[in-house]
């Protein structure tokens, strides 16, 4: 079950990786999503307290996440966002949490009950 969860996350990263490299301005959204990535990470590090290689882990996942979000707003019919965005948050969720611990699946939990994860992008 982990390794099938770090391998659709990789997966994500990958295509959302070869997406990016394609659009216009690749740049300056590559910029910013590392930033909105690393801010978000560094939130959840206050509440769950993972080591240094899972939030490196965490930030890759959440950077790919971000991305493939961005993608899905600019590519997606209005009408079919929300379900996709849904599927996006949902993989993501199931990618961090294979990589914690049981206590900080519960600490995770709290963290993303509390903060809307979609709503990065949405003040860009």
């Amino acid at each position: 079950m982990k390794s099938s969860l770090i391998t659709l996350a990789l997966t994500i990263v990958v295509t959302v990786t070869g997406f990016a490299h394609s659009l216009t301005g690749q740049h300056q959204l590559q910029v910013s999503i590392e930033q909105a990535a690393r801010v978000q990470v560094r939130q959840m590090q206050e509440s769950i307290r993972f080591n240094e290689f899972e939030y490196i882990q965490i930030k890759k996942l959440t950077g790919a996440y971000l991305a493939a979000v961005q993608q899905v707003k600019q590519t997606t019919a209005a009408d079919q966002q929300p379900e996709r965005l849904a599927q996006l948050e949902a993989a993501y969720k199931a990618a961090i949490a294979g990589m914690l611990t049981e206590g900080q699946k519960q600490a995770f939990t709290t963290y993303a009950a509390a903060h809307s994860l979609q709503s990065l992008l949405a003040a860009k």
